[in-house]
């Protein structure tokens, strides 16, 4: 598919850079966002059910700590990938730089039940980059101004049926769906509803979507359990110039073998990521 090798290589090098960490100013345009109703199933937690705002934010870097894959002062449209938690337009948290391809979230036990285990489910494997494919391919679609909230709404809605769909206990590929399964939506426009069920049945066979790939923005959180501080965003993937890849080169090769073990446990269907 579309640059794949480099969406590849940019995920080995952006495991060598984890440890990098500047601010991120998020906001939000209340004006334009979608309100609708989230149902996701959380194992032995049972169901979520709440309100929620669907749509993009726009992510601002505040200084040159994450270069040379983020620039300070670099604009860019951003979409949550963090259902469990939250966060406030302004806000300006700490962020590290990971792959979507290694995205995983801890499923937080609440009211004294037992840890249900973590998102992505076992027959879920690929579920950070069908988000990254979302992502790449329709953040900037070229349709215009017409309908353009409830097509953001859309994205947003379908980045999340692809994080979150799935079953721990369960074989093959999940089947997306913006109605049913363990994630779905109600009391949203019908363009936004219509939107998101375009964007998933877009997404390529399953079992090709290793080669993409966007940054995932995992932000510093500030307490645990439902509701705390502050959500996890996707942003693009920027290819560094040939002088800052031979700084990060001599990582590549011993950082290899902890991907590889990655993709393997990905073929097992029996194996939880851990958040």
């Amino acid at each position: 598919m579309r640059m794949s090798r480099l969406f590849l290589l940019g995920s080995i090098l952006l495991t060598s850079i984890s440890a990098q960490a500047s601010q991120i100013t998020f906001n939000f345009d209340f004006s334009r966002l979608q309100i609708g109703t989230l149902h996701v199933y959380r194992g032995s937690e049972g169901w979520l059910t709440e309100s929620v705002y669907a749509g993009k934010g726009i992510a601002t870097v505040v200084d040159n700590g994450l270069a040379p894959y983020l620039q300070k002062g670099q604009s860019f449209d951003t979409y949550c990938v963090d259902l469990l938690h939250d966060i406030y337009s302004g806000a300006n948290p700490e962020v590290q730089l990971e792959s979507m391809g290694n995205w995983t979230q801890e499923n937080t036990a609440a009211n004294g039940m037992s840890n249900p285990g973590s998102f992505p489910w076992s027959n879920n494997p690929y579920a950070g980059e069908a988000a990254a494919f979302l992502y790449n391919t329709y953040r900037n679609d070229g349709a215009g101004l017409a309908d353009k909230q409830y097509r953001e709404a859309g994205l947003q809605l379908s980045i999340w049926e692809v994080l979150y769909e799935g079953n721990s206990g369960a074989a093959g590929a999940p089947s997306f769906k913006t109605g049913d399964g363990n994630i779905y939506f109600t009391n949203f426009d019908g363009r936004v509803m219509g939107f998101a069920t375009s964007y998933l049945n877009s997404i390529p066979q399953y079992d090709t979507l290793s080669g993409y790939d966007a940054l995932w923005l995992e932000t510093a959180n500030w307490g645990t359990g439902l509701g705390a501080q502050n959500q996890d965003f996707i942003g693009p993937t920027a290819t560094p110039e040939p002088a800052s890849l031979l700084l990060v080169g001599s990582g590549i090769f011993l950082i290899g073998g902890k991907v590889l073990k990655q993709r393997k446990n990905r073929k097992n269907p029996n194996t939880l990521p851990s958040a």
